[in-house]
């Protein structure tokens, strides 16, 4: 699915936009387990080139950052939705992960992504303060 044209873009922007309400509807109805569960039986052994991948992970990450966006500055949907879409584009060895770290009596909560056991988007050292509490994976 390559997004030299128009129009596979803006269908793969709408079906962003339309998995994240679903996601946001799972998130309100179910338990974080039976979500990932659901997510992990859609894996597709299918081989897509590196360069498609880091094109759709630039859309999502654009589509995060709009004002009134449903996952907008939240680790854990932003993640979740990332993690359905390289699970769906056949991406091996890679984990989601929620952490949690206590700073000046103040409890905080992270999620992030690794692929083969290496932190994937972001710095090593925002992550490493936290204590995983939970992994999953394909």
């Amino acid at each position: 699915m390559k997004f030299n044209r128009k129009l596979p873009k803006c269908f793969f922007i709408i079906r962003v936009v339309f998995v994240t309400i679903w996601l946001q509807y799972l998130l309100a109805f179910k338990k974080i387990l039976q979500l990932l569960a659901y997510i992990e039986s859609k894996q597709k052994n299918i081989f897509v080139e590196q360069e498609e991948i880091e094109q759709m992970v630039t859309i999502l990450y654009r589509i995060a950052r709009w004002k009134f966006f449903l996952i907008r500055n939240n680790c854990l949907k932003k993640n979740l939705l990332l993690y359905y879409f390289l699970v769906q584009y056949g991406v091996k060895n890679i984990k989601i992960n929620i952490g949690i770290s206590k700073e000046n009596m103040k409890l905080a909560g992270h999620c992030w992504l690794t692929i083969q056991e290496c932190v994937y988007l972001e710095p090593e050292e925002s992550v490493s303060k936290y204590i995983v509490i939970y992994s999953s994976g394909v």
